[in-house]
């Protein structure tokens, strides 16, 4: 009985091995042949549609590719002038919200795409950031709801800034950080959003008694 346990185990992890490995497809360029820049992000909603965003060091702007389930990818489209590592999320029906630092680390910019339909122009979500970097969205469909969290440097230290978008306006606060904790320009905040409107957001900071680096969280409510 023993030994008939060990082999049905056996023959189960073999399954599991061969019968679920990845198979991955070769590798495409789908930059167009331009030169990425920073970090690269993709993301897919539940049905595999995939969309990517990146930053195109030639001339500076803001890109995107998008590929339908068991389709190809798009040729390149352009958001706007930003700085690198931009960010995109997809919401559970396959709609999309881009954001970026624009270029001169001042503004926010934010761009939206409906699950069918294109790219919208860009918007500003908010001006009058110093050196702002490290930004990060997330949405959520039955709400309309998005967060965006991004560093700032208007003083001596960062400080990590939200805007929570309710589908018709955008409310920006700077996060409660302790006055103890220093967040640096590693500080890489992210967000979530809860289809409850409740939104938690993360990032990096630095304790000036301990001089540790530890995760922070706090969360807040539309």
């Amino acid at each position: 009985m023993r030994k008939l346990t060990w082999v049905l185990s056996l023959l189960v992890i073999v399954f599991c091995q061969v019968g679920f490995a990845a198979s991955w497809e070769d590798n495409k360029d789908i930059s167009g042949g331009l030169s990425a820049n920073g970090d690269s992000v993709i993301v897919a909603d539940k049905n595999g549609n995939a969309a990517a965003i990146w930053q195109d060091s030639g001339s500076g702007k803001i890109v995107t590719s998008y590929r339908p389930v068991g389709g190809l990818w798009s040729p390149i489209e352009s958001l706007g002038a930003g700085e690198p590592n931009p960010d995109i999320s997809a919401d559970e029906n396959g709609n999309l919200r881009a954001v970026w630092v624009q270029t001169g680390g001042v503004n926010i910019q934010t761009a939206t795409r409906s699950f069918g339909g294109s790219w919208s122009g860009a918007s500003t979500i908010t001006a009058g950031n110093t050196n702002a970097d490290h930004v990060n969205v997330e949405i959520v469909s039955n709400s309309g709801y998005a967060a965006v969290v991004w560093t700032s440097l208007p003083g001596a230290n960062n400080v990590v800034r939200a805007a929570t978008w309710d589908g018709a306006a955008w409310t920006i606060n700077n996060l409660n950080i302790p006055t103890d904790i220093i967040v640096d320009g590693a500080s890489d905040p992210i967000v979530h959003v809860l289809p409850t409107g409740e939104v938690i957001a993360a990032y990096i900071g630095e304790d000036t008694g301990t001089n540790i680096r530890d995760v922070y969280y706090t969360n807040g409510n539309y």
